[in-house]
């Protein structure tokens, strides 16, 4: 998506800097990039709009999100063609307020937990969104989760890298036991409520667990150092301890995402690693995995980044939602959404803030009740989404004008 469009002008609005909210304001797009910023803004053959008091922000990055599995395939057995679930989940992003997305791509195979994963579906998925991300609305990244116990996941990832393909990697290992599921009765109980015709049998455990057994440590850390040597920012995913995480960090990790008990982001946060947490988990109060609480580690100012993990949708209501419940300032938290997720991903220079000479990615929010309404998005000055509903004047005509 790389057309520029005519200068676009937000007036009576608040616009949400990374230090400040300033009120009654104006923000001017042109070119793609965020041109003029201030009280009042002229430029010559402009669109103006006016957002009556609505407030201006950076579109939203996502590090984190599962959901494009999900939209291929919302039940399992009947998969869609992944092109098309692609170009449709897209829109869902715009209309959340994504415009940077990492899609995650699992490399993993033979795992009886996960069996819709596989290593060609990575393949797969790699190579759509690298072929389509200049005809999609969002800002899209391929996140490749390598499964640290699937012995092919090390050479496949590393042919993605060298595909050029991969633009973040994480370091992912779900087996029952140890990480997000510690307590390995709880996990049981889990896996009964959620896949009550499957449930978790001896047999599959103790493929788990010899699977993990087996994991080539010393692989996996030439592959990080690989990543590192190409620039990709590298996480280490549910991390359980201070060591783990330490081990990780020597290796070349730089961004902790999901660690899953205190213990684990202290060491985080000691090492100035950008900690990644769930934006479900805000929404709702709780991890679904009985983890580490996301408010609470926003409150105590212990959290850097939020992503969607795997629901877009609780991106744009958890921010609001935790500045309403006074867990921080709206320029605090917004950070946590945008410029933040932006620096750990090599992209603070360009996307994740209202500063001029970055790039044009913002939206329009209306604060309410019971829902944040989101009105515009914008990726490089593109009007992507527009509803008009809660402004003065005709939005749309001004836009087609």
């Amino acid at each position: 998506m790389n057309e520029y469009y005519p200068p676009i002008i937000i007036e009576n609005c608040h616009l949400v800097t990374p230090d400040a909210v300033i009120e009654r304001a104006a923000i001017c797009m042109s070119d793609g990039v965020i041109a003029d910023m201030g009280s009042q803004i002229d430029a010559a053959g402009a669109t103006r709009i006016d957002a009556n008091g609505g407030y201006v922000l950076p579109g939203l990055v996502d590090l984190h999100s599962d959901a494009l599995e999900k939209a291929i395939a919302v039940r399992a057995s009947a998969p869609f063609p992944p092109e098309i679930a692609l170009f449709e989940f897209d829109k869902t992003l715009v209309g959340c307020g994504v415009t940077s997305m990492f899609y995650c791509v699992s490399f993993m195979e033979g795992n009886p937990m996960s069996p819709q994963r596989t290593i060609a579906k990575a393949r797969e998925q790699a190579a759509l969104i690298t072929q389509y991300k200049d005809s999609l609305m969002t800002n899209s990244f391929v996140h490749a989760r390598i499964d640290l116990p699937t012995p092919e996941a090390e050479p496949a990832t590393r042919g993605a890298l060298q595909a050029e393909q991969v633009h973040l990697l994480s370091l992912n290992d779900h087996t029952p036991g140890q990480g997000q599921h510690g307590d390995l009765d709880e996990f049981l109980e889990m896996r009964k409520r959620r896949n009550p015709e499957t449930p978790l049998n001896k047999e599959n455990l103790e493929i788990l667990v010899a699977r993990h057994e087996a994991i080539d440590y010393a692989a996996i850390e030439n592959l990080v150092k690989f990543a590192r040597d190409k620039n990709i920012p590298v996480a280490s995913h549910d991390d359980d301890s201070a060591d783990i995480v330490h081990e990780r960090y020597n290796w070349g990790v730089g961004i902790a995402e999901f660690p899953v008990n205190d213990v684990a982001v202290s060491k985080a946060n000691e090492l100035e690693m950008p900690v990644v947490l769930g934006a479900p988990n805000a929404l709702r109060g709780m991890s679904h995995g009985g983890n580490i609480s996301a408010r609470d580690a926003v409150e105590d100012k212990r959290v850097d980044c939020i992503c969607s993990d795997y629901s877009p949708m609780s991106m744009l209501q958890s921010l609001f939602l935790m500045v309403e419940m006074g867990l921080g300032s709206l320029e605090e938290l917004t950070r946590l959404y945008t410029l933040n997720p932006a620096m750990a991903a090599g992209l603070g220079a360009t996307t994740g803030s209202l500063e001029p000479g970055k790039a044009a990615d913002l939206i329009l929010v209306r604060p309410d009740k019971p829902t944040a309404k989101l009105e515009m998005t914008f990726v490089a000055g593109r009007p992507v989404v527009v509803h008009a509903g809660g402004w003065q004047g005709s939005v749309a005509a001004g836009m087609a004008a």
